[in-house]
């Protein structure tokens, strides 16, 4: 079984991990502790991915709420699905996975446009993927016309759990005048 849950903290870059796999979760200890195994030999290079205790704390007991959470975020991505259908293109899973809905990200032809205006009024979109050789610390990478396609259309919504359907309501209204 490969890993159930990853996520990432948004302001440390934090990752946690759950797995039944013993084998993966060897070599995830390994990799969180700058490679190194019980033998005290770094057996792989890495960094230290270990979390701080407060990040713990934390953690740990909204693990045990994960099947709510992402309820929460699938009724607010369904709620964007059915008002922005056939209006721009949308996000989805391939047959067989399950989105974690970590963000709901559209793409649409007049992104930069809808990115400023939604922001003016208030409306929290976030740029939804990076051409990362556009970024100062990876210029001049080569040209990746997939990568800046992606960037010039994709933006993401607000998603959290509190989204109430007046919210949904007035965000695909906005990005409907996008599209």
């Amino acid at each position: 079984m490969t890993a159930r849950y990853a996520a990432r903290s948004r302001t440390d870059g934090a990752r946690a991990v759950t797995t039944s796999d013993s084998e993966l979760a060897a070599s995830i200890r390994r990799l969180r502790n700058h490679g190194l195994d019980a033998g005290a030999d770094i057996v792989r290079p890495s960094t230290n991915y270990r979390l701080a205790d407060i990040l713990c704390a934390i953690g740990i007991p909204q693990l045990r709420r994960l099947d709510e959470l992402l309820a929460g975020r699938a009724r607010v991505a369904d709620g964007y699905t059915q008002r922005l259908r056939d209006r721009v293109d949308l996000p989805a899973a391939d047959e067989g996975d399950t989105h974690g809905w970590q963000a709901y990200v559209v793409r649409l032809d007049r992104k930069a446009e809808a990115l400023e205006t939604l922001r003016a009024e208030g409306i929290e979109v976030q740029i939804g993927t990076y051409a990362l050789q556009r970024l100062t610390a990876y210029r001049d990478q080569g040209p990746f016309p997939g990568a800046d396609a992606a960037f010039d259309r994709a933006l993401a919504l607000p998603l959290h759990s509190r989204l109430t359907d007046d919210d949904l309501d007035r965000v695909a209204a906005g990005v409907a005048r996008f599209a």
